[in-house]
C-alpha cells in the first residue's frame, strides 16, 4: 500500500514571503542587526520559516529524546558563552540561568536559524521571553544544556 502524499501546510502556518525562502532561511530579516545585549524584540515577527520534513518539530522532538542529559552540569561566565556565536562552530546561548548548547537545534528551528542566532553567544532570556512566553525551553532542550551561568 503506498502512503499518502504529503499535504502542503496552510498558508497560516508558514509565513507567506517573496520570493519563496530557501528551507531553513529566515523569510524575513530584520535591519536592526545590533550587537548589543538590547535586543530589539520588536523586531523579531513571530513567524514561520518552510523547514524540510526532516527538520519540523516533530523530527526535534523525536530527536531530543534520544539526548542523554549530562551528568553533571558545569558552570560558565557570559564571556565564555560569548565565544560559542558561530554556527560553523558552536552556538550556546542562555536561558533563565542555564547554558544550552543550541548548535544541533538550528536547522529546528521554526523561525529559522538567523532568528536563534540573534541570541548566540547572549543571554537571551529577555527575547526568548516576549516572543516564547508559551515555550518550556526545559522541555524542548533539556538535553541541550550544558551548564549554568557564574559572574565573571
Amino acid at each position: 500500500m503506498e502512503a499518502p502524499a504529503a499535504t502542503p501546510a496552510p498558508a497560516s502556518a508558514v509565513a507567506a514571503a517573496e520570493p519563496a525562502a530557501a528551507p531553513g532561511s529566515d523569510v524575513s530579516e530584520s535591519s536592526d542587526s545590533s550587537d548589543d545585549d538590547e535586543l530589539d524584540v520588536a523586531s523579531l515577527k513571530l513567524q514561520r520559516v518552510a523547514l524540510s520534513p526532516a527538520y519540523s518539530q516533530l523530527a526535534w522532538s523525536r530527536r531530543v529524546s534520544t539526548i542523554p542529559r549530562r551528568p553533571q552540569l558545569k558552570a560558565y561566565t557570559l564571556a565564555q558563552v560569548a565565544q560559542h556565536a558561530d554556527p560553523a562552530r558552536s552556538v550556546w546561548m542562555v536561558l533563565r540561568g542555564k547554558v544550552y548548547d543550541v548548535t544541533e537545534y538550528l536547522p529546528y528551528h521554526p523561525g529559522g536559524k538567523a532568528t536563534l542566532l540573534r541570541g548566540a553567544g547572549k543571554d537571551a532570556t529577555k527575547m526568548y521571553d516576549q516572543v516564547h512566553a508559551f515555550v518550556n525551553a526545559e522541555t524542548l532542550m533539556g538535553p541541550l544544556c550544558i551548564g549554568h551561568l557564574v559572574p565573571e
